[in-house]
């Protein structure tokens, strides 16, 4: 167990200092003591309170250190030695955490401004009463869901062939078959249609158009056969 040089006085029950409404009421709390006599009583109080919360503080850097906390004259040894001992409850107190500090954070409306803008990292849960951006833009989560405008403009706006995109494809890969839900390379897939025409004599038909190949992987939305004189066209979903 580590050694605590550092011990409170007249602690002992019985102990020769005044009571706690005199120490209050004495003219010297304030002043000090100056010319006359001091009775030893009063002494032994002021000591008392100095060494009892020097020693409890001695006690916590040694109980939290594991180090020997000596009266050896060594301030620095003694800073540091306090600093050791509060950085080592740290990770068990709940702050707000920035630049390597954990534990639950808390944001409020006062503290906007009082953090770096860059640098640090930020771990365990985050509650903000007001909004939260990055670079400029809102951030969104589930019960902070962006506003049904947003969603509409941001799938409006995909562009044809873009990752989240919609395109009627082809199965180009002759004798097989593109299930529902299944994943497949653009490699396989062709920008499709259908061209109809209605003859005057009743000869009616159809055709499937076919397009360039597209890139990245589509996930089929409907049912693609591609075998003799089926050419299975489909609504494909791009997801990569």
């Amino acid at each position: 167990m580590a050694e605590n040089n550092f011990k409170p006085f007249a602690i002992a029950s019985g102990a020769n200092v005044v009571t706690q409404a005199e120490w209050e009421a004495l003219i010297a709390l304030a002043t000090g003591f100056t010319a006359g006599i001091a009775r030893s009583g009063q002494i032994n109080k002021a000591l008392r309170q100095s060494t009892v919360m020097g020693s409890v503080l001695a006690q916590f850097m040694a109980d939290n250190t594991g180090k020997d906390i000596l009266d050896d004259g060594n301030v620095s040894d003694l800073v540091q030695k306090l600093h050791d001992a509060v950085n080592s409850i740290i990770p068990s107190i709940p702050v707000t955490s920035v630049n390597k500090k954990t534990g639950a954070v808390v944001l409020g409306a006062g503290d906007v401004g009082a953090y770096p803008s860059t640098g640090g990292t930020l771990s365990g849960p985050l509650s903000a009463t007001g909004q939260i951006s990055e670079a400029g833009l809102r951030v969104y989560s589930p019960n902070n869901p962006p506003p049904q405008s947003f969603i509409t403009s941001s799938i409006a706006n995909i562009g044809t062939g873009a990752i989240g995109s919609y395109a009627m494809l082809r199965n180009t890969t002759l004798s097989s078959t593109i299930n529902p839900g299944d994943v497949v390379s653009g490699s396989r897939l062709a920008y499709s249609g259908v061209t109809a025409y209605g003859g005057d004599s009743g000869g009616d038909w159809a055709r499937i158009t076919e397009g360039s190949t597209v890139s990245g992987s589509w996930r089929c939305m409907g049912l693609a056969i591609n075998s003799d004189r089926h050419y299975g066209v489909s609504l494909f979903l791009r997801i990569a």
